[in-house]
């Protein structure tokens, strides 16, 4: 694993507690008020100032020149969350068995056990402030004030922060999640293995904040190769857009071209130790220069050349350049 930049500057700031609460769209946004009688911080206590509204639909107005009054429709249309389309999976295979608090109670917010091996529970619940649907509907007004007010919320373009799940920190030694780059992508394992867990409607949230359109990805282990993530729709990627259109690219064929010009023959054996391991097929470890048109295809797949360090470990930006990501893999073993 290589060194990279990291959005921390303390071992105090790494600490899981701390990660996931200075998150954006895990915390209220900006100027939002609490109800001083709720019981609980949950997302559903906050509402927006007087003024807030009307600010932000004169400021949608300059910005689009539609009438003020279309805001709420504008989100219905861009927001992932707001699509009418039913889950892919529903919450409780992805939160897994509920645990029993002291009282007796379980529910959505009972005590999770981490299924990192070496680690010992409890661990926190998904955040009662992030925007889960409410039983009103994904159209919900204040439902989808509140997530567009976390987006609104102030961002450095310059520096855009990751979801923790997802980002390289300080003295990293292993990731959050258990994400094999190499296995079929599955949201609920991957959901429920996170140190906090996430919500099924999580994954149609923005990666990035701001929310970022386009990312040009870089791969550590092979940093000659690099793709593009674009977002499907919505104001930027979501964890959804990032997961799926980055596993459709690790199962991409190499090309003749990208075989002979773009790796060393290092990089080859690792390769063909990925496509035997991944095949059962035992081969010639023939690393040579293979012949044919330059853009034929290979046997062999991107994700081939994570045979040793198949698990996803985070991004960071590169060079600071916000349209511009590393993405860092890492040994099963530090998967704890």
């Amino acid at each position: 694993m290589q060194s990279y930049q990291t959005q921390s500057d303390s071992q105090s700031h790494t600490a899981p507690q701390n990660r996931y609460s200075q998150w954006p769209y895990y915390l209220p946004p900006d100027d939002w008020l609490a109800d001083s009688d709720a019981l609980s911080l949950h997302w559903t206590n906050f509402s927006p100032p007087d003024d807030w509204i009307a600010d932000h639909e004169e400021l949608f107005s300059q910005q689009t020149g539609q009438p003020g009054s279309e805001m709420v429709h504008r989100l219905v249309e861009k927001d992932p969350i707001s699509s009418p389309a039913v889950n892919p999976f529903p919450l409780p295979q992805m939160l897994g068995p509920q645990s029993s608090s002291g009282s007796g109670r379980s529910n959505n917010h009972s005590a999770f056990h981490s299924p990192h091996a070496g680690i010992s529970g409890p661990f926190p619940p998904p955040s009662p402030c992030f925007a889960q649907v409410p039983s009103t509907g994904r159209r919900d007004l204040v439902f989808l004030l509140y997530r567009y007010g976390q987006y609104a919320t102030e961002s450095d373009m310059d520096n855009p922060l990751v979801h923790p799940a997802f980002q390289c920190y300080e003295n990293m030694t292993g990731p959050d999640l258990i994400w094999d780059l190499t296995a079929p992508l599955y949201f609920p394992s991957i959901a429920r293995s996170n140190i906090v867990p996430l919500y099924a409607e999580e994954y149609h949230t923005y990666l990035t904040h701001p929310p970022l359109h386009r990312m040009e990805i870089h791969l550590d282990a092979f940093p000659m190769l690099s793709f593009d993530i674009p977002a499907s729709g919505g104001f930027g990627i979501t964890l959804r857009d990032f997961m799926e259109k980055l596993t459709y690219q690790l199962n991409r064929r190499l090309t003749i071209e990208e075989w002979n010009t773009g790796l060393t023959v290092d990089q080859r054996h690792q390769i063909l130790s990925g496509y035997e391991r991944r095949t059962g097929t035992v081969i010639v470890m023939d690393a040579t220069e293979l012949q044919g048109r330059p853009l034929s295809h290979t046997p062999y797949i991107v994700s081939d050349m994570l045979a040793d360090e198949p698990m996803f470990l985070g991004l960071a930006m590169e060079d600071g350049d916000p349209n511009v990501w590393t993405m860092y893999t890492c040994r099963k073993e530090q998967c704890r």
